[in-house]
């Protein structure tokens, strides 16, 4: 008889065993690998879940900023119709809410009393949950496109014996002295009466704007029936145009006085540097690109030229004096800034307009003056400096003044197209009038 312990059938039995453990274990370390793998995706997708919020809060807190920073950049009147606090109170902006509170940066407690102080914006956006604090301050530059409400003096504007004001629009046609433009705009800080006056058939065509707090029956003093603009009305708030911020002149080369006596046609290029002065007596100066810095007089008795494609910084610390003409020819670009006066007497052209042409003055600028029959194409920032159009001179452009007089027969023309003319090397002040230019500087995000 066999031995029972050499059965076929409980060695098959002892394998089964060993395959169902197996299979248990394996199902076992199955499970665990797919428990893990759910806990992980669970965890992941949470995660996803949260910066999608976090994101879309951000992308809520980055709108209601710029909504808050378009109306400060577009309505003309925010510093006196707004006041600080909740600006925004949840609204919804796609699948979350915003919130924004405004502060006056100078802790003031309100925005009228100083135009030229920031806005410090707060913005909580919220999506799912989540929320994201975005905090930033909008600052008035003071520069940028100086021109849109057109041109403006801190004083009065005043027409003596037949002085003009119209319009054009470069960018359209050339001036037409037979259909002048009735778009003329001028705005004044002036709060007393006569912010606009004129006497002796002196016109105006156009629209004029008085100080914030002027008496709308007085900003206009028209005598002897005038023909007195298309509407008045009183500024939402004064500007303050900042200072014009010259050109670095360090390390200039030296060439001390320098002048030109050419035979008729003769052209003499000057190099750029700094000079003692510089006197054009006949002939051409022809201007290479570049910096000059003259700390003495600038006077030309013949033709100052700027050539296409040159971009000239004349920084002129002495009395300014042009008799004959100064031409900017082609895409050629003239920045004069002016320390002491300024007499223009001639022709002064530009072929790309009054955005290619600019007198600029600094804080020490007294005046400008155009008279005889000077005929001058520029864009004048000079807020410091007053501006006299005598004789039969005509102004065609645009400009910034502390006060304007303008007498016999003489005109400004002043075109549409300057209100695109960007002015941007100027620092402090408060933003122009009209829409408005601002910087955001982003402070903190949380």
């Amino acid at each position: 008889m066999k031995n029972a312990s050499f059965s076929p059938r409980r060695r098959h039995h002892r394998r089964r065993g060993v395959a169902l453990l197996l299979v248990m274990v394996g199902l076992v370390v199955c499970t665990l690998l797919i428990a893990g793998f759910l806990s992980t995706q669970g965890t992941s997708i949470g995660i996803a879940r949260n910066e999608r919020d976090a994101q879309k809060g951000r992308n809520c807190a980055q709108s209601g900023i710029d909504l808050c920073y378009w109306l400060i950049q577009n309505r003309s009147d925010w510093r006196t119709a707004m006041s600080p606090g909740l600006w925004l109170n949840n609204a919804a902006v796609g699948d979350g809410t915003v919130s924004v509170t405004a502060a006056d940066g100078g802790s003031t407690g309100t925005f009228t009393s100083d135009p030229t102080s920031p806005v410090l914006l707060t913005a909580v956006g919220t999506a799912g949950g989540r929320s994201f604090t975005l905090t930033c301050r909008v600052t008035p530059t003071g520069g940028g496109t100086v021109f849109r409400g057109g041109a403006f003096a801190l004083g009065q504007l005043i027409l003596h014996n037949s002085a003009s004001v119209d319009s054009y629009n470069s960018s359209v046609a050339s001036y037409n002295a037979a259909a002048p433009g009735t778009n003329a705009l001028f705005a004044s800080n002036f709060n007393g009466t006569g912010a606009l006056t004129m006497d002796g058939s002196s016109s105006f065509r156009g629209s004029f704007v008085g100080g914030p707090v002027s008496s709308l029956g007085n900003i206009v003093n028209a005598l002897l029936g005038l023909l007195i603009p298309s509407s008045t009305s009183q500024a939402a708030q004064s500007y303050i145009p900042g200072q014009i911020v010259p050109p670095n002149t360090v390390g200039l080369p030296t060439f001390g006085a320098l002048s030109i006596s050419a035979g008729p046609g003769g052209t003499v290029p000057v190099a750029p540097g700094q000079y003692t002065s510089i006197s054009v007596n006949s002939g051409n100066a022809r201007l290479q690109s570049g910096t000059y810095r003259i700390t003495g007089a600038l006077t030309n008795a013949s033709a100052l030229v700027v050539p296409t494609g040159s971009t000239v910084n004349m920084v002129v610390s002495g009395a300014l004096t042009s008799a004959s003409s100064i031409q900017v020819q082609g895409t050629g670009v003239l920045n004069i800034y002016f320390a002491n006066t300024a007499t223009l007497s001639g022709s002064v052209s530009s072929a790309g307009g009054a955005a290619n042409l600019r007198f600029l003055g600094l804080a020490s600028a007294t005046n400008l003056t155009i008279k005889n029959s000077g005929n001058v194409t520029a864009s004048i920032f000079a807020p410091q400096a007053s501006i006299y159009l005598t004789g039969t001179s005509k102004l065609f452009g645009a400009m910034v003044a502390h006060d304007v007089t303008m007498d016999t027969s003489a005109a400004f023309h002043y075109d549409e197209a300057t209100k695109n003319i960007r002015i941007d090397n100027i620092t402090g002040g408060s933003a122009p009038q009209g829409t408005a230019d601002y910087v955001l500087y982003r402070v903190g995000a949380s």
